[in-house]
């Protein structure tokens, strides 16, 4: 099935347009459209000058873009996996970008990237990759294996269950590094550093061995994930 196609069944629900707004000179629309997950396991969402924030645990499964200038929403399906962008109509075009808002079951991988935004997760999302070049990550209450990545802005990570035999990181080039409520099914080892900033590290149930701007933690258990954290210019604060 062609992907134009795709995009014209009715099964993926209705797509309202609300009134157009102005902002910074650009028009606004705002669309809303119903999902169908039969069969999905994946999202994929890529888009530019927006945000991403996902709710997961929705039994309405929706897609909300707030759309700026020149750009569109696209919907498509590949294979297992729905795939969310936005798209730039006009090479040439200022003043334009796509912000999401998804509400989606639970347990669904989702692997997010914006080029300029935040991106926020929240709820049993699986396997969460999540990638900004300038903006903010957060990921909350999700489980499996986690990525976290910005160039540029603070990462908070809290409530996140890491699957056993895991590889995990969690990066910011320019920007503060948080984990609170720290989980693992097996054991688990973390490193950190800072290259530029406070180091605060609270384990009470890990071995920890902390450095000026480094630490290492280890919890002793069957099939351990691992964590990388790292900031290049930030602090860098891990509790349980």
């Amino acid at each position: 099935m062609s992907r134009t196609n795709f995009i014209g069944l009715a099964a993926l629900g209705m797509l309202a347009l609300s009134a157009c707004s102005l902002v910074d000179g650009s028009a606004v629309r705002t669309q809303r459209q119903a999902l169908d997950f039969s069969g999905v396991r994946e999202v994929r969402v890529e888009t530019f000058n927006g945000s991403v924030t996902v709710t997961s645990g929705s039994k309405r499964p929706t897609v909300t873009a707030e759309v700026r200038g020149e750009a569109e929403m696209s919907v498509a399906r590949e294979g297992a996996t729905l795939v969310v962008r936005g798209v730039k109509k006009n090479v040439w075009a200022m003043n334009r970008g796509v912000s999401f808002r998804l509400a989606l079951p639970k347990d669904i991988v989702l692997n997010l990237e914006s080029s300029n935004g935040d991106i926020e997760v929240t709820g049993p999302a699986k396997d969460v990759t999540a990638k900004t070049s300038n903006g903010s990550v957060d990921v909350r209450a999700a489980h499996g294996e986690l990525r976290a990545e910005t160039s540029n802005g603070r990462v908070t990570i809290e409530d996140v269950a890491l699957a056993a035999d895991s590889q995990n990181v969690v990066v910011s080039s320019n920007g503060s590094v948080r984990i609170r409520g720290l989980e693992a099914e097996g054991g688990l080892n973390v490193t950190g550093k800072t290259s530029n900033g406070s180091l605060v590290v609270n384990l009470p149930t890990f071995e920890v061995d902390t450095e000026r701007h480094a630490f290492t933690a280890h919890k002793v258990g069957r099939g351990a994930a691992t964590l990388n954290v790292e900031t290049s210019n930030g602090s860098l604060d891990v509790g349980s």
